[in-house]
């Protein structure tokens, strides 16, 4: 079922977004609409791309820490959508069935990402939050499977709520399509995945009381993984995150993990220099050398080159 879905899903999300760009443009442009409404769509439109390029590479933990400092621009452009779609519904700028779930769609996804956001800050989210967030997860899971938990493309795009009648059918016919799909996430999500995620928040409440025990021998060691995989010395944005990890973590072992063009003298020496304030203080450095991107085709071709 998954293999079935998961293609119409990124058609989807594609679709929507090159929806929400054409449509504001072409919204922006009318002369006749009030200011306010024509600021909304223009910006909406104007940040949406760039914006799902922040939302789908800050979350990671390897390549997102330079994004990091710019990740409220995905909730905030969802925010701009809230606004547009609710002057366009109170404006009555839009017909009732089409602008109210698509409105209500985006009030959804602006909790969502708003809940996301908090939590890649490390803030604590209140529980009925957290629940929306996991329904939301749930819902594009139906299509996407146990990946919507964690691949960073697994986002919903806002949609904009379209202004004034449709000039063409195959325009109305859209348009329509959008509400219904708008109503029917919100459905799954509300109706369906958000009483399942209340309910698994609740079988977690008797383990709030459990208090965290320490090993009794004391051989527990906490390590981290610094930076993404080198193909050469890290830039200076991810020295400037990573490193100060190692002291305020308190950690007893960093592990990296080198390209194999990355096992050149050069790299390695500038390498060993940003790591000898690590090494002496006594902290394990773990090196691990990964794969080439060809290693299946090439021992597919030559098992014997990788073996021992």
């Amino acid at each position: 079922m998954t293999a079935l879905l998961a293609p119409g899903y990124w058609a989807l999300v594609v679709i929507v977004l090159l929806w929400d760009v054409g449509l504001g443009g072409l919204m922006a442009r009318n002369r006749k609409a009030p200011p306010p409404f024509t600021l909304l769509t223009a910006l909406a439109a104007f940040l949406v791309a760039p914006a799902l390029l922040v939302a789908v590479t800050a979350p990671s933990l390897l390549y997102g820490r330079s994004i990091l400092a710019i990740a409220w621009v995905w909730p905030l452009t969802v925010l701009v959508y809230v606004a547009q779609s609710a002057y366009a519904v109170a404006r009555r700028l839009v017909t009732p069935a089409i602008g109210v779930p698509i409105l209500v769609f985006n009030v959804v996804l602006a909790l969502v990402e708003g809940t996301r956001y908090l939590l890649l800050l490390g803030q604590d989210v209140p529980a009925p939050l957290l629940a929306l967030d996991n329904a939301a997860a749930g819902a594009v899971g139906f299509a996407l499977g146990l990946s919507a938990l964690s691949v960073p493309f697994a986002v919903l795009v806002p949609m904009l709520a379209p202004a004034y009648p449709a000039r063409y059918r195959g325009s109305a016919t859209l348009r329509a399509t959008f509400a219904v799909l708008a109503a029917a996430f919100t459905m799954m999500v509300l109706g369906m995945e958000l009483p399942r995620a209340l309910r698994a928040q609740a079988s977690f409440a008797p383990l709030a009381r459990e208090q965290l025990q320490e090993r009794p021998d004391g051989g527990f060691a906490v390590g981290l993984r610094l930076f993404p995989d080198l193909h050469d010395v890290p830039s200076p944005p991810v020295q400037r995150f990573d490193l100060p990890l190692v002291d305020s973590l308190g950690v007893t072992a960093v592990h990296l993990v080198l390209a194999p063009d990355a096992a050149r003298p050069a790299p390695l020496d500038s390498l060993a220099r940003l790591l000898e304030t690590i090494r002496g203080d006594s902290t394990t450095v773990l090196v691990t050398l990964s794969y080439p991107a060809n290693a299946a085709s090439r021992y597919r071709s030559d098992p014997a080159a990788f073996a021992g």
